[in-house]
């Protein structure tokens, strides 16, 4: 085997995921290239496992945070109806039917609160078309006025065509421009244009409370959310769609100046 086949099997191996072989390294006068093709076998491998250790990391941590917040939910739920199931028991007249609606109202939320998550974990494949982004975005703009917050669109590329499901990237935009809301923003801008790679990208910028450093690693993790009424599934659902269109929604920055949310579409 000569030194450029040898390579070829290394890059052919690493691409397939496999570090499972070795070069013979007592073999005369190619002991040096053995060595070589080793250590960067052995490097990958180390740099590999680090990475898989550390997605496992995070995969067990997300999936803490899910169980503790269903947890929560459910219990915070389902603790006061058995209560009040022992306690109408012995009740009549108007008691009853304040106990009444008060359970009604809690089997409710809950039942809110598992809807949400199954449109979580059961989001629809995305229905594709061509459409203009300054279309949608006028859209967007046209349902978000009852906010009372000017909410303003630039083209920083003329006319960009976007191929996606325009109902669900348009979800995305709603969720992007309530959640400035929420954060007190006073300012919200949304520009696209096309990049040096001809992706189309979308970024959704405003000037409200910054994203704490410690929470701008957890916003798009399931159920995650610093708002007392929240879900926490917005941001998690909105990621779950770029990715079904093989795209990516990242919080580009947050600072005094601006919090940033960029979308990417390949």
């Amino acid at each position: 085997m000569t030194v450029n086949d040898k390579i070829n099997f290394l890059l052919d191996a690493l691409e397939d995921g496999e570090t499972n072989f070795q070069f013979d390294e007592n073999k005369f006068g190619q002991r040096k290239i053995n060595r070589t093709l080793n250590r960067i076998k052995n490097i990958y491998a180390k740099s590999n496992d680090a990475v898989r250790k550390k997605m496992e990391e995070n995969e067990s941590t997300t999936w803490q945070r899910m169980i503790r917040v269903l947890s929560h939910e459910i219990l915070n739920t389902v603790a006061p109806i058995a209560s009040l199931s022992q306690t109408l028991k012995n009740v009549q007249g108007d008691e009853l039917n304040v106990g009444l609606d008060t359970i009604s109202a809690s089997a409710e939320g809950l039942i809110k609160f598992v809807n949400s998550y199954h449109s979580l974990t059961h989001s629809a494949q995305p229905v594709r078309k061509s459409f203009y982004v300054k279309d949608m975005a006028a859209k967007v703009i046209e349902l978000t006025k009852f906010y009372g917050i000017p909410v303003n669109f630039q083209e920083r590329s003329d006319d960009v065509l976007l191929y996606a499901d325009e109902e669900q990237i348009s979800q995305i935009m709603l969720n992007l421009v309530k959640n400035a809301v929420e954060a007190d923003a006073t300012r919200i801008n949304i520009y696209t244009q096309i990049d040096p790679k001809d992706n189309v990208v979308i970024h959704v910028s405003n000037n409200g409370t910054p994203i704490s450093n410690e929470n701008q690693d957890a916003i798009f993790d399931p159920f995650f959310t610093t708002k007392p009424s929240g879900s926490g599934i917005g941001l998690s659902l909105s990621r779950q769609i770029m990715r079904s269109h093989g795209g990516s929604l990242t919080l580009t920055s947050s600072d005094n100046y601006a919090t940033i949310f960029t979308l990417i579409f390949p």
